[in-house]
């Protein structure tokens, strides 16, 4: 058990640096115990707050259950700040133009961890369960990255100003180093300021930005792009360089489209590009998951993930990628360059995902007001797992669940149609099927209308309000609008001002984007 539950953390690391830790000696628990994480004394205006538990048993010690409940309260708290920056940027981007919210567009995709000192903890156990109350106050988190922001830029300046320098002289290859180091520093810098914008502070425009070091890169790269091979070569080159020695075990992602989260017909194929050229080139060694089994998922040793997404804008398309390991959180590389459009259009290769223009106000709705975890994990995969995955015309679908505490589940279908097919409502997960991979009995067959889809899961221990419907065939088709969906099924209120609110934050829920397509002979 001890090993499944960890695994529900790979995606989200968080470092801790001199946190303190006070063990409750109370026989009746605490009121945040009871409360799942909300406490008077550590209120939200004041505190960011994380809650984590984990279940003492026969394959899980007392000691084993505390670092696991441990770990959940940090990787909660560390959620609120990303999933906040997420949908700050995002409604940025839909509502103005705003430059320095179109600088961060890669930081949204790629952001996974959040390091931070001086964290507290509160922790109560008794017979069955261990449980931890992760805080610290808001001011202090907020000078400790405006500290590492104001750093970053620091050595930007020195690096890139050394780097013209060099540029001046005609020193290329010393130029570049100088350029490819402002560029590693500049991801970093980027992650500050989402961190930053999560916790509500407002961020000034950088005096040296992503794409003035990109432009700097590009004038003294040996390797010009003239087609999407080149590009290929062009990022693998940089990254040997930025890593120095091959990585081993690592999983190329499909590159995204803008702030979508999904894959296209280019994206698909780029992606076999940069992997070959990963081996090829740079000698790393690259995990292929074409025979994925989500039930055997723990098996497969993934260390370091290498994501990326690209913007068209006007007669460019801007591209950003890193490299990132996994348990630790460290970025390794980055990449970021803008090219000709007409160079990627010559692969005769989709840019935008299938049916985007169809489904494009959906996923901006699905990118508003997103649930804030508070210690519920969900974790949601297919029978070809859970990267955009691509399914023909009569293929069956197999769908997987795990989850750390009993819970309803709720399964929405949203078709490249834009209908709404609610597949499966308050099913029931038990205690005998905590922390282990559920495999539904039944699978689900593809079949027209094609296209862009998408399969959102919810989560939460009390059951689901109910969605008005319609039979068609078998299947029960949601009436409402996908306003209404969210609302229901997130839990969301208006409150007196007419803000949108989240009521119980002990919800979760994950989105896979799926592509279905005709099948091909």
């Amino acid at each position: 058990m001890r090993h499944l539950a960890i695994r529900f953390f790979c995606g989200l690391s968080l470092l801790l640096i001199g946190s303190t830790t006070a063990l409750s000696q109370k026989k009746d628990p605490p009121r945040w115990v009871l409360q799942k994480g909300k406490s008077l004394k550590y209120n939200d205006r004041d505190f960011l707050t994380g809650f984590g538990f984990a279940a003492i048993d026969k394959t899980t010690t007392v000691e084993e259950a505390a670092q696991l409940a441990k770990d959940m309260a940090t990787q909660t708290l560390s959620q609120q700040i990303i999933v906040k920056f997420k949908s700050e940027t995002n409604i940025h981007l839909m509502e103005t133009e705003d430059a320095i919210f179109e600088d961060l567009q890669s930081t949204s995709q790629s952001i996974s961890n959040v390091e931070i000192s001086g964290l507290h903890f509160d922790q109560f156990a008794d017979k069955k369960t261990y449980y931890f109350l992760a805080y610290i106050e808001r001011p202090q988190i907020i000078l400790q990255f405006q500290n590492k922001l104001d750093m970053a830029n620091q050595e930007i300046y020195r690096e890139y100003h050394m780097g013209l320098k060099y540029e001046k002289e005609n020193q290329k290859e010393k130029a570049l180093e100088k350029f490819t180091a402002c560029q590693l520093v500049a991801g970093k810098r980027n992650e500050y300021k989402a961190i930053l914008v999560g916790l509500g502070e407002k961020i000034s425009q950088d005096e040296i930005s992503s794409n003035t070091i990109a432009d700097a890169l590009n004038r003294n790269s040996p390797n010009s792009v003239r087609s999407a091979e080149d590009l290929a070569y062009a990022i693998a080159y940089s990254f040997k360089e930025q890593s120095n020695i091959p990585l081993k075990n690592v999983k190329v992602h499909h590159l995204t489209f803008e702030e979508t989260g999904v894959s296209s017909p280019f994206s698909n194929f780029f992606t076999t590009l940069l992997d070959n050229k990963l081996a090829s080139l740079a000698q790393w060694q690259m995990i292929d998951l074409r025979d994925y089994n989500p039930e055997l998922r723990d098996q497969y040793q993934i260390d370091y993930a290498v994501r990326g997404s690209y913007w068209l804008q006007g007669d460019k398309v801007k591209f950003s990628l890193t490299t990132k390991d996994i348990q630790s959180g460290q970025l390794i590389t980055v990449y970021e360059v803008q090219i000709d459009k007409e160079i990627l259009l010559a692969t005769a290769k989709d840019l935008k995902p299938v049916g985007y223009d169809e489904r494009k106000r959906d996923y901006q709705r699905f990118q508003q007001n997103e649930i804030i975890n508070s210690g519920l994990m969900l974790e949601v995969f297919t029978s070809k797992g859970e990267d955009n995955p691509v399914f023909e015309d009569g293929d069956r679908m197999k769908l997987s669940f795990r989850v750390n505490y009993p819970c309803y589940i709720r399964l929405i279908y949203h078709d490249a149609k834009g209908n709404k097919v609610l597949l499966l409502d308050n099913m029931y997960i038990d205690e005998t099927k905590v922390n282990k991979v559920y495999t539904l009995p039944h699978t689900f067959q593809t079949s027209p209308p094609f296209g862009l889809e998408t399969l959102q899961v919810n989560a939460q221990p009390e059951k689901f309000t109910g969605l008005q419907t319609r039979m068609y065939g078998p299947y029960k088709i949601i009436t409402e609008s996908i306003d209404e969906v969210l609302m229901k099924t997130r839990g969301m209120f208006l409150d007196d001002s007419g803000q949108t609110q989240q009521g119980s934050s002990f919800k979760a829920e994950k989105r896979i984007n799926v592509i279905t397509t005709p099948r091909v002979n």
